[in-house]
């Protein structure tokens, strides 16, 4: 799954991964061959494995973009047939408003205001009643830190929260 794109084939996360290696090596196009081979060659090596009968496998993947100050994350489940599950980048949001809590409490900057572009995930964290699904759980976790250390949660969209230095 691409953030927020709805569910993706797995042909369609192969091209946009190659189309995101595209323009990364744009910057360095003498390393691009190169690369792309390495790329072919590792794929050729490393393929996903399902699970044994009966269990499932919880895919997880998260990215950096330090140039352009974007982070992308994602969880999907498969069945021992390979099938689609569940995904959810929704838990993957709330864990990361998990995270910076964790974050914020061990820098001791609190009390603190968490901004995350994720509207229906801090909707979910200021109702205070965490849903019965999967994001419960993490979303319980939240309200519990955000009472015990003063913390507020709050929506803004993703151009207000970029890094400021003055």
């Amino acid at each position: 799954m691409i953030h927020n794109a709805g569910a993706k084939s797995e042909e369609d996360i192969v091209e946009w991964a190659k189309n995101c290696l595209e323009e990364f090596c744009k910057v360095d196009k003498d390393n691009l061959e190169k690369i792309k081979g390495m790329g072919q060659r590792i794929m050729k090596e490393i393929r996903w494995e399902r699970p044994r009968e009966g269990m499932f496998k919880v895919n997880t993947d998260a990215t950096i973009c330090s140039e352009r100050n974007l982070v992308g994350f994602g969880i999907v489940i498969h069945n021992y047939d390979g099938e689609v599950m569940g995904y959810s980048s929704q838990i993957a949001e709330a864990y990361v408003i998990f995270l910076g809590i964790l974050f914020a409490k061990d820098t001791g900057v609190l009390p603190t205001v968490i901004e995350f572009n994720a509207k229906t995930v801090v909707d979910l964290i200021n109702a205070e009643i965490p849903p019965s699904v999967e994001i419960g759980i993490v979303i319980s976790d939240i309200i519990s830190f955000c009472k015990l250390y003063d913390i507020r949660v709050v929506f803004a969209l993703r151009s207000a929260n970029v890094f400021h230095i003055t």
